[in-house]
């Protein structure tokens, strides 16, 4: 009965796999071949039943030898078969993830200091066939997902790969708008410090995914291509402080009345450099017309580059918002008008010197940034500069594997308010992938 079951549950997941593909006739030829297969290994598991009683009551010792036999090749079969269905079923999936915990110590403030598991990701992929390819990533944020729990459950990807050649390939789905570096690279172990860098949350409002259509490839060797048509933000939702991070739909009955274009240019001919340019623009009123068209333009590069122990990284962003003055008549924001960040990165990696032969690393790192959601506001406003910030780093990495990193660093923040004092923070956290 066990067999049974698991031979039940295998064409289950094979027909789960093969489902997308399939039209509604394949669909019913499956169901009475799965309905027939099963059929004749029912007779085959109490023919093998009816053996072993009847060798159990007394058969002929040669003729018991015989069934006895033939009921091993028969359950070797069998057994077989199963294998062969679970290993079709499996073959090409590919499994991985991504977590971080993270402690957050706030100074001169009175906020409390927490403790998150900040994010579970699981990466679930898939062979098609020879030029179709899956990947997914389902994300859990904050540990508990519930009605009045501060957690939720999220695609963070979805999106289907059509390889047509080195030079040109389809890509489809919920996919990462591919700005920056941390929007599209964000494992917790490739990336210095506990918290992802401000520029890249407020700027850049990673993580950031859209659904949409697109190409991706090769233009020559060591320069790549990404050009996506993708789902919009909703500017009813951006903020003076956060800029147009709340805007993001996550592809959840998002508006779709305005859409966008994304694309990225990257460079890896030099070992260990890599250099990128990108944009986003498109409307984002979604029809509503008090909005304007509240279109946002981003333009961003950004350079990494290791080098012997050390690693460096750069990175300047800048994000225009048309109609601003509309989006503060209907949402009382003080949105701006132009946003701008960036910030410089090094570390140093020195774990050699203290202990040679060994994965482990040890890092030193800083960095330095600045960003401001309000750096011009519609017509003569000015703004306060309580989000005009500037943010020095510095901290420690142990990374005991390549897939795990146990962090610290200290944030000294600062703006240029001066009635408003900025959070200083004392961040530690642990991450891993695989």
């Amino acid at each position: 009965m066990k067999r049974l079951c698991l031979s039940v549950i295998t064409m289950m997941m094979v027909l789960a796999m093969s489902f997308p593909a399939m039209a509604a006739t394949d669909l019913e030829a499956l169901v009475r071949d799965m309905a027939q297969e099963m059929r004749e290994m029912r007779k085959e598991i109490e023919t093998l039943k009816k053996g072993k009683k009847a060798v159990r009551q007394g058969s002929s010792s040669t003729s018991s030898s015989a069934e006895i036999q033939q009921i091993r090749a028969d359950l070797d079969a069998l057994r077989e078969r199963q294998d062969e269905g679970l290993g079709a079923a499996l073959s090409g999936v590919t499994l991985g993830g991504y977590g971080e915990l993270h402690y957050n110590n706030f100074k001169n403030t009175s906020a409390k200091d927490k403790v998150d598991f900040h994010r579970f990701v699981l990466f679930i992929g898939k062979e098609i066939n020879d030029w179709i390819t899956f990947k997914s990533e389902l994300e859990v944020e904050y540990a508990f997902s519930a009605d009045g729990a501060p957690g939720a459950v999220a695609l963070e990807q979805a999106y289907l790969d059509f390889a047509l050649s080195d030079n040109f390939n389809v890509r489809a789905g919920i996919v990462l708008v591919p700005l920056g570096i941390i929007n599209e690279v964000h494992e917790p172990p490739t990336f210095y410090g506990v918290e992802r860098p401000d520029v890249e949350k407020f700027i850049i409002p990673a993580t950031w995914r859209e659904a949409g259509i697109g190409i991706v490839g090769d233009l020559a060797p060591g320069l790549n291509y990404k050009l996506y048509y993708v789902s919009s933000l909703d500017a009813a939702d951006f903020t003076e402080s956060s800029g147009i991070r709340g805007g993001r739909q996550k592809v959840a009955k998002a508006s779709a009345e305005d859409f966008a274009v994304t694309g990225r240019l990257e460079y890896t001919g030099i070992n260990g450099l890599k250099l990128g340019a990108a944009f986003f623009t498109g409307d984002t009123a979604q029809a509503n017309s008090a909005l304007g068209d509240a279109r946002v333009t981003i333009l961003a590069a950004d350079a990494q580059y290791s080098i012997g122990d050390f690693d460096m990284r750069a990175l300047y962003a800048t994000t225009k918002v048309s109609d601003a003055d509309k989006i503060k008549a209907v949402t009382g924001e003080d949105v701006g008008e132009e946003m701008v960040g960036w910030y410089l990165e090094g570390a140093w990696r020195f774990m050699r010197y203290i202990r040679q032969d060994t994965e482990q690393e040890l890092a030193i790192f800083t960095r330095y940034s600045e960003y401001d959601t309000q750096k011009e506001l519609p017509g003569d406003a000015v703004a306060s500069g309580v989000n005009d910030i500037k943010v020095w780093m510095v901290g420690l990495d142990y990374k005991p594997s390549p897939n795990v990193s146990f962090k610290i660093d200290y944030q000294d923040r600062d703006n240029n308010d001066p009635l408003i004092e900025a959070t200083d923070q004392l961040n530690i956290g642990v991450g891993y992938y695989f």
